[in-house]
């Protein structure tokens, strides 16, 4: 390969390299919780499912408690009616438990300089 002589005006500089193997090294660091395992027996998670669907539709709090008790869906542990307190703190869980999922965080480390002869 010819180099060009006004761009390279001492091509002998170089030499000082030939034979000489360099490696660039950085470490990524990734955080996720997105391939986490997350059960919820397939009751709730329809239950759950369902109030979430409702609310993305535009329900209130006031109209999914209204339209749980109307179906007959009562809570997964105390066995009674759902509350308009009871539909906040699910949605609420809900958002957090989306949130999570859906988090990536990265960190990416300084580049270091490695040269073997």
């Amino acid at each position: 390969m010819w180099i060009n002589q006004e761009i390279w005006r001492n091509p002998s500089q170089w030499s000082e390299l030939r034979g000489t193997y360099i490696e660039f090294r950085n470490q990524l660091i990734i955080t996720t919780s997105k391939f986490t395992e997350d059960y919820i027996n397939e009751e709730n998670s329809n239950r759950l499912n369902f109030i979430y669907k409702l609310y993305e539709r535009g329900f209130s709090n006031r109209e999914i408690t209204d339209v749980l008790n109307i179906y007959g869906i009562k809570k997964s542990r105390t066995k009674t009616h759902y509350t308009i307190k009871d539909v906040f703190m699910c949605l609420k869980k809900l958002k957090i438990r989306k949130q999570r999922l859906s988090k990536i965080d990265y960190v990416l480390g300084e580049w270091t300089l490695w040269e073997f002869e």
